[in-house]
């Protein structure tokens, strides 16, 4: 593809500017989820569909943000729990204050899979949502000058 600005060569759809708006996943128990993802993490309910043959899914941004957030999906008709795969690591979402994050984690008995780790220019620590799936919180700290 070649990019009109400079007539150099894009790699993949680069040019286009895309950007990951979503992601979205299986969760046993959606009102257990969304205690978690509403009322501990604070994100709303944006849109909810239902996809025919017991397929639920909606969709959860934070307020004031991009419109990016988390899909959950739940399926009615499905008795046996999901595997999250061994391949699934983690969501990451960025903090302005660790410190308070922390505090409020803490405040609502989260669980901890990677207790705080401070780096020269950034902390991070890793929680497990209701159904386990590992979900990093990232501060970036203010360059020193």
């Amino acid at each position: 593809m070649q990019n009109p600005s400079n007539g150099s060569e894009e790699k993949g759809i680069r040019g286009l500017k895309p950007q990951v708006m979503y992601t979205g996943y299986f969760v046993s128990d959606i009102e257990r989820s969304l205690g978690f993802y509403r009322d501990v993490l604070g994100m709303e309910k944006e849109l909810e569909f239902d996809l025919g043959g017991g397929v639920h899914e909606m969709v959860l941004t934070f307020p004031g943000g991009d419109g990016r957030g988390v899909i959950l999906l739940w399926n009615t008709n499905r008795s046996t729990p999901y595997e999250r795969g061994d391949g699934y690591s983690r969501i990451v979402i960025t903090v302005s204050d660790m410190d308070a994050t922390l505090k409020h984690l803490h405040a609502h008995g989260v669980p901890f899979v990677k207790e705080l780790v401070e780096r020269a220019a950034y902390s991070y620590c890793y929680v497990a949502d209701p159904d386990g799936y590992a979900i990093e919180f990232l501060h970036f700290k203010p360059a020193v000058k």
